[in-house]
This record gives C-alpha cells, structure tokens and sequence, in this order.
C-alpha cells in the first residue's frame, strides 16, 4: 500500500520467521519492521494523514477476534487499537 503522499509502501512480509508490518521508502532502500509480535500482523492501508499504517491483528484478543491497529511510520511507540465495536 502506497502512502498518501506517496512516498512509502507499507507491506505484510515474512521475515525471521514472523508475519509483520515493514515499510519501504517508495524509492528503494531497506525494509523497517514496525510491529514485533507473534501474532500476524496484515497491513490494511494508512490513515488519512499519511502517518500511520493500519493493520489488523488478533494479537490482544482472547477469543481470537481480529481487530484494527495503527503504528506510526516511524516505528516509535506501542501499536494503538483502533476503537470499533465487535
């Protein structure tokens, strides 16, 4: 998924064993994973304002339910859940 801007590329990848969010510069370079948790990560899109990636994940659910999260481009930060009803 392009960013708004058009200047990154977020992606679902597989690396080191674990499904996660990465981002690329749209113009080549090196992978940056954003997310480091067990569950899998699968990138949905951005958020409007081009600073966040959406993905979803059923990484703090008990029953298994998927939910979405943002994680700033950047990388800093703990991912937020977005608040939807089930």
């Amino acid at each position: 998924y392009y960013s708004p801007d058009g200047n990154w590329i977020a992606f679902t990848g597989d690396y080191d064993g674990n499904v996660d969010v990465f981002v690329i510069p749209a113009t080549g370079g090196v992978p940056r994973r954003l997310t480091y948790h067990p569950a899998a990560d699968l990138v949905s899109g951005w958020t409007p304002d081009g600073r966040s990636v959406m993905f979803a994940s059923n990484r703090s659910s008990s029953s298994n339910f998927t939910r979405l999260y943002t994680i700033g481009v950047d990388g800093g930060g703990l991912p937020a859940e977005v608040p939807l009803p089930r």
